[in-house]
């Protein structure tokens, strides 16, 4: 939670990976959790700028080839 919030707060892009399918409940609640309380009005941080993968997404990012004809 703790690079949630310093990502958030520092206004940084956040990266999380999660490894596992428990890993990745967790960080879903977390961000559901400070989603919640912008909602309810009470301090919370805008996670727009925190991005969550599961490891076959991030598997997925650097197995993927370019092609370079479409650029």
């Amino acid at each position: 939670m703790g690079s949630i919030i310093n990502a958030c707060s520092l206004g940084r892009v956040g990266i999380g990976i999660a490894f596992t399918e428990s890993t990745l409940w967790t960080f879903m609640r977390i961000l559901n959790y400070l989603s919640f309380l912008r909602i309810v009005d009470k301090n919370s941080y805008n996670t727009n700028n925190f991005f969550l993968l599961a490891r076959d997404q991030l598997n997925d990012v650097f197995n993927r080839k370019l092609n370079y004809k479409n650029l």
